[in-house]
């Protein structure tokens, strides 16, 4: 008796061209045939598979392989020149840009090696199913591609039944590497803090001036000291260094930056003071009357006396004239150049003090320098200085500056020019306060504060052991030392008084000081303001904490190792369908498939009934048979190897 089973899908629309599934089973009837189960399908030929064309995976494989390998090669390159360095991060923005930085390299390297192992697992088992081997073999290979883990159990098994050592071995190493993959690509980028440099500009201070514009030039001129003594008496304490002296070296004033962010050094402009001393050839001396001084007169000579007092033996005093650009000294020391000769000397009648017979008189002008100073940005001290201006040797000659003392205040219009201010170098000297030490003892007139200074730079001040004679290029130098520390001054240490007022009083000039700009001129009056400093600007380099993208060489090296031995083990796979352009409508092993590859060899059927017990190794031992699952099978080149 037959007994039919029919199941149909209705639909609404009779005409739909839809699939109608008949299963017919006889259970009765003994026909080998009637245990199976039938499909139709009204749909001409197959449906595709969804997977790409095995010859498609091949490209796919090859490139993927490639550009891993190609990317750890360009990452290798732009560690060697360290140019991940560049892109850097604030630090409020370090802990966002690690998260962003991790999460991106650790998706794209899971999609990746994802990818990597789809068409490397989908190329080797079709190769498993299309080459003429051991069942065995095709069955370790399959199941070392479920994962890492079962890749290591198929690699034990070999010991039992050596069926695919290779093939499970490769497989393992595949899933090992893909497994390390995953360890390194999350890992080659970093953050990391660093010191970040960049050029600020910041103001600097210089050279002292001042705003002549706002005052008459003669005027100015003659009444500059009403405000300059008090701040010029503070020249010793420069020297000794009781207060900072940033701004002053030697004979130089160098432009000091304002406190700043930077680091390391800074090149700043440096003026130098370069003093040059001659002697004057055609002096003349005369006594003066009821008194121990001498009159001094020579060609060119404004007619104004110029007077020499008494002196200690060993001293270099200037003489009492005011000139604007030029100081002049006498000496009762020899004053030897380099080759030890003294110049031009006059002779004393009567001796001067009882002890010195002659003298040497000398004339000194001044001419600025231009230098190059190096700055520690954050002491702001100076730490070298370009050109050096000391002198080191120095010859006489015969004295050619001008000693006119309206030279200056005629030949300029005072409109505010630059270098006015250390023109007037004599002025300013002239005007420095007396000190306590007497020319000569218990006498009234006393060395000023920057003579007293000068002579002590000297060495002769200092008693019975002092010099017997001085060089010219040391008392250069000294003087020198002197008139920048004066310029110094003037422009850092501020006066008593800011203005001070002059005006017209029955005709007489009378001056008045104030801290505070008057409140109005008239006609006949002019105020002071105070001397200031240059502006000028340089570029300190400032350091801040930042953070930048570091790449690991060890995560680089590791993952490029790794590239090339995932580019070399799928090889066999692509190069195996680079070959062969057959194509698979199996795509897998998965348990639909391998029924379908069962019924698909019958021959199998008998094989695996004659293992009693179905544990693993009897199964892969009764599967040691050579069979092409997919392809060009052959019943003759079966072989079945029988175990009891």
């Amino acid at each position: 008796m037959h007994r039919r089973a029919v199941s149909s899908l209705d639909r609404a629309d009779p005409s739909d061209s839809t699939e109608t599934f008949r299963l017919e089973e006889d259970l009765a009837t003994p026909d080998p045939t009637s245990s199976r189960k039938t499909f139709f399908s009204s749909r001409a030929g197959h449906t595709q598979s969804l997977l790409p064309r095995s010859s498609v995976l091949c490209v796919m494989s090859l490139v993927l392989h490639s550009l891993i390998v190609l990317t750890h090669l360009i990452l290798l390159g732009i560690w060697a020149k360290r140019l991940e360095h560049r892109v850097t991060f604030s630090l409020k923005n370090q802990r966002i840009a690690s998260f962003l930085i991790t999460a991106i390299s650790t998706a794209i390297g899971t999609v990746y090696s994802a990818s990597l192992v789809f068409v490397t697992q989908t190329l080797s088992m079709r190769r498993s199913l299309h080459r003429h081997q051991m069942l065995t073999e095709t069955h370790d290979n399959t199941v070392a591609w479920a994962g890492i883990g079962s890749a290591v159990v198929q690699l034990w098994t070999q010991k039992a039944v050596p069926a695919s050592v290779i093939g499970v071995l490769c497989t393992f190493l595949y899933l090992a590497n893909v497994l390390v993959l995953h360890i390194t690509t999350p890992a080659l980028f970093s953050l990391e803090t660093f010191s970040a440099y960049r050029l600020v500009p910041v103001e600097t201070r210089g050279l002292p001036t001042y705003n002549w514009s706002s005052t008459p030039g003669f005027d100015i001129i003659d009444n500059l000291d009403y405000f300059l003594p008090q701040p010029l008496s503070l020249l010793p304490s420069v020297f000794k260094g009781s207060v900072p002296a940033l701004g002053l070296h030697n004979g130089t004033i160098y432009d000091v930056p304002i406190p700043n962010e930077g680091v390391g050094n800074v090149t700043a402009n440096g003026t130098g003071f370069n003093i040059t001393c001659g002697y004057i050839p055609d002096a003349v001396l005369t006594p003066l009357e009821n008194t121990t001084s001498w009159n001094v007169t020579w060609p060119g000579l404004a007619p104004f006396y110029a007077i020499i007092y008494p002196t200690q033996p060993g001293l270099v005093v200037p003489i009492n004239r005011t000139f604007f650009s030029s100081v002049f000294f006498y000496s009762t020391i020899p004053i030897l150049d380099s080759s030890a000769n003294p110049g031009k000397t006059h002779n004393l009648a009567p001796l001067m003090d009882n002890v010195t017979s002659s003298i040497q008189i000398i004339g000194c002008s001044q001419s600025l320098s231009n230098q190059t100073a190096i700055v520690d940005a954050q002491s702001r001290e100076i730490q070298t200085l370009e050109p050096e201006l000391q002198k080191t040797n120095s010859i006489w000659e015969p004295y050619t500056g001008t000693t006119d003392t309206f030279g200056i205040a005629e030949s300029t219009t005072l409109n505010g020019t630059d270098t006015l201010f250390t023109e007037l170098w004599g002025k300013w000297y002239m005007l420095i306060p007396p000190s306590d030490f007497p020319l000569v003892f218990s006498g009234t007139q006393m060395l000023s504060v920057a003579d007293l200074q000068l002579n002590q730079m000297l060495n002769l001040v200092s008693g019975s052991d002092g010099p017997q004679s001085i060089a010219l290029h040391t008392f250069e130098n000294s003087l020198s030392t002197m008139v920048a520390s004066m310029f110094w001054t003037l422009g850092n240490i501020p006066p008593a008084h800011g203005f001070v007022l002059q005006t017209l009083v029955n005709g007489q000039n009378v001056s008045m000081v104030s801290d505070t700009p008057p409140a109005g001129i008239g006609p006949n009056s002019f105020a002071f303001e105070r001397p200031f400093l240059l502006a000028g600007n340089a570029t300190v380099t400032a350091m801040s904490a930042e953070t930048r993208l570091d790449l690991s060489i060890i995560a680089v090296a590791a993952g490029l190792a790794v590239s090339i031995a995932l580019l070399l083990l799928s090889l066999p796979s692509s190069l195996f369908h680079w070959r062969n352009e057959a194509d698979f409508s199996v795509d897998g092993t998965s348990m639909l498939q391998s029924i379908w590859l069962y019924r698909k060899h019958p021959e199998l059927e008998a094989l695996l009934e004659q293992v009693e017990h179905p544990t693993n190794d009897n199964l892969r031992a009764a599967g040691m048979v050579r069979t092409t699952l997919v392809g060009g099978h052959s019943r003759d080149s079966f072989q079945m190897a029988r175990r009891g």
